[in-house]
């Protein structure tokens, strides 16, 4: 999981987004990170890819 609901909530503490909402939310949302980034964000982890990845 890229973020979690409680660092969700710290940033954006005016939110009105729910847990529940923010699960739904947060998977879609990494899914689509994953499909843009061929997976290498999961594959690879975040310290291992290039500046250019």
């Amino acid at each position: 999981m890229y973020l979690t609901y409680n660092e969700f909530a710290e940033i954006m503490s005016d939110s009105e987004i729910t847990k529940d909402e923010f699960n739904t939310l947060i998977e879609r949302a990494q899914s689509d990170i994953d499909r843009l980034t061929f997976n290498r964000i999961t594959e690879q982890g975040f310290e291992n890819l290039t500046e250019f990845q």
